[in-house]
């Protein structure tokens, strides 16, 4: 999909992941009253993301979020039957699940579409996937300070900087042996801030999880759990490797 895929496709592809992953959220951070409107909604605007990411890119993300609360609340109150106590939790947990996701997600179609964009995506998955590769081994063999005991208390900071140097190295082969518009020592370098965003996405789903009493977003992929649970460190280092190459194509050449 991602080397070979044309875009339109690959919008389609990214808006499955990103409506399996929304509808996993309203699972588990949503009380199970909510009216099924207000899930429709969220579903819906979710997988419309990356498909309007493709066809005006970035510039729709106004209109888009404008639009956006705009379903949230007009879908809860057509929802007659429905009380009207935790109407507001409804309609800000139904914005709010689509822009920690699905709006993060569909800079995956903006990448996409720029020089080279296939080469950056993987490069985007290598480097996350040492991240958490490295994080895990270096925790368990060295970690002795909790990172954040409270939401995780799995995670060290020997992890976690396991994890920035496993990104490092996986930053410089990839550019070296994939032929990345940009030398291995820069993207080294670029990996140290996006292995850092990778965990507080990382995190950031556990809060809401343990907020939830919950262990794993869902059951969907066997000893992996869901979606989001796959997804969460990319939610953030999607937006800013994105951001920063747009930055070093207007400025830096």
């Amino acid at each position: 999909m991602v080397l070979y895929a044309p875009l339109s496709l690959f919008s389609l592809f990214i808006s499955t992941i990103a409506l399996l992953a929304v509808g996993e959220y309203s699972g588990f951070a949503v009380s199970a009253g909510r009216p099924r409107l207000q899930r429709a909604a969220a579903l819906a605007a979710a997988a419309a993301a990356p498909v309007l990411f493709h066809l005006f890119g970035p510039s729709v993300v106004g209109p888009y979020v404008a639009a956006l609360v705009l379903a949230a609340f007009a879908a809860r109150m057509a929802a007659t039957a429905a009380p009207l106590q935790g109407a507001a939790a409804e309609v800000a947990s139904t914005v709010f699940g689509v822009l920690y996701i699905a709006l993060p997600a569909s800079y995956l179609v903006a990448i996409r579409g720029l020089d080279s964009g296939e080469l950056w995506i993987l490069f985007l998955f290598v480097m996350g996937w040492a991240n958490d590769t490295f994080a895990y081994y270096v925790g368990r063999s060295l970690g002795r300070r909790r990172l954040s005991p409270r939401i995780s208390p799995r995670k060290t900071v020997e992890g976690a900087v396991g994890g920035a140097a496993g990104a490092m190295a996986a930053a410089w082969l990839f550019a070296g042996l994939a032929g990345l518009p940009m030398s291995p020592a820069a993207a080294a370098a670029l990996s140290v801030p996006l292995a850092a965003l990778a965990v507080v996405g990382d995190l950031s789903e556990s809060l809401l999880k343990r907020s939830a009493g919950v262990k794993d977003s869902s059951s969907i992929i066997p000893g992996h759990g869901g979606v989001l649970d796959r997804f969460d460190s990319f939610l953030f280092t999607t937006p800013a490797l994105y951001y920063f190459l747009s930055w070093r194509t207007h400025y830096l050449l």
